[in-house]
């Protein structure tokens, strides 16, 4: 189950950990977190919402090829254009291509 973040007015943050269909269920509640002095903050939850980003690929030297690829369709056609090099070179069909992927 996803855990959601809240955060009341005066900064104080809470998380939920409960099923999607339920992620605004805890909005608008009192946030009840107890203070230093004993008393409870009243402060009306709301919730956070952050945003992360995948990291991306970077182009990497492949000594397969001798070049830097950065991605599988640009390796795929080195593979294709080594292959008919080599073909042409040696006058013996060859097909290089990627083993796992």
């Amino acid at each position: 189950m996803p855990v959601y973040e809240y955060k009341c007015g005066e900064g104080h943050v809470r998380e939920f950990e409960a099923p999607r269909t339920w992620s605004q269920e805890f909005a608008g509640q009192q946030c009840c977190k107890a203070l230093d002095d004993g008393s409870a903050c009243r402060g009306r939850l709301k919730r956070v919402y952050t945003l992360s980003f995948a990291p991306v690929d970077q182009a990497t030297f492949n000594p397969s090829v001798g070049k830097v690829i950065s991605d599988k369709r640009q390796f795929q056609d080195e593979c294709k254009r080594l292959s008919e090099q080599q073909t042409a070179k040696t006058g013996i069909p060859h097909k290089y291509e990627m083993l796992d992927g």
